[in-house]
């Protein structure tokens, strides 16, 4: 909670050094971009919580987990991508994200929570590099699925017009 609610915070610079943010630390306050420190490995739940002034985050390559409700109301936020490694994008970690138009999803990722891209009405693109590991995420829900709001699925940059399920998929 160390910078929860500080609401003239407009900019920071976190060390490398840094292994674990807390959980609402940097929340509701009037950041506009962050560079996540490298030796970060799960974004913590409620870490950008309301902090809708946020345009961009830089994700490092370290990250596991996206926490519940990391992102939630980030209203300025246009564009993610997820390194490869994340697993896990916990309930409603990017709900309410109105301006993300783009996000870019890494085959690592195994699930994903409950309402995790609800009201994100102005996503158009969902990229994705291997579509099995894509058909096998377990979304919880519907609005779990980035794709809910009518987005277009793109494999390695092109839109999928066609598709043919892998082998492999059984479910």
């Amino acid at each position: 909670y160390a910078l929860k609610g500080c609401s003239s915070l407009a900019a920071i610079s976190l060390p490398d050094t840094i292994e674990v943010l807390g959980r609402y630390c940097l929340s509701q306050t009037a950041l506009v971009s962050v560079d996540l420190p490298d030796l970060l490995t799960e974004i913590p739940e409620y870490l950008f919580y309301f902090c809708e002034k946020l345009t961009s985050v830089n994700i490092p390559e370290g990250i596991t987990k996206i926490g519940q409700y990391a992102f939630y109301t980030c209203k300025g936020l246009s564009e993610v991508c997820l390194p490869d490694g994340i697993t896990e994008i916990e309930k409603e970690a990017f709900e309410s994200c109105r301006s993300l138009t783009s996000i870019e999803i890494p085959p690592s990722v195994i699930s994903v929570g409950v309402g995790a891209f609800r009201a994100c009405v102005n996503l158009e693109s969902v990229h994705i590099s291997d579509l099995t590991a894509w058909m096998k995420i377990e979304f919880s829900e519907l609005t779990s699925n980035p794709l809910h709001n009518g987005a277009m699925l793109c494999m390695n940059q092109q839109p999928v017009t066609e598709l043919v399920i892998p082998q492999g998929i059984t479910s």
